[in-house]
């Protein structure tokens, strides 16, 4: 009698995972930020963040003081590894595998 009981218990176990597990291999794949961060910088979506691109969205499009502008632009060049002048997705996503450097004050 235990071991029916068990089996039985089993089984409405198995019916009731196997419907998760299989919504689960169906489920879109999370949002990737780093899609999302480059997409909303390259403003005019020509694939590549220009240098004022990446100097104006960050701040929302408002001025930034000339102590930022020069830390942005020296970001912005260890960023660009293949000295384009332009950033590509590669390279922004790498940016977060990477060390900020810190601002000289």
């Amino acid at each position: 009698m235990r071991l029916l009981v068990f089996l039985a218990a089993a089984g409405v176990a198995a019916l009731t995972v196997a419907p998760a597990a299989a919504q689960d291999a169906t489920a879109p794949a999370p949002r990737d930020p780093g899609a999302a961060m480059f997409k909303q910088l390259d403003t005019n979506g020509d694939g590549a963040i220009s240098l004022e691109e990446f100097l104006t969205r960050p701040h929302g499009g408002g001025p930034v003081s000339a102590d930022m502008r020069q830390h942005l632009e020296v970001r912005f060049q260890q960023l660009d590894s293949d000295e384009s002048g332009t950033l590509s997705p590669v390279e922004l996503v790498g940016a977060g595998r990477r060390p900020v450097p810190q601002r000289t004050q």
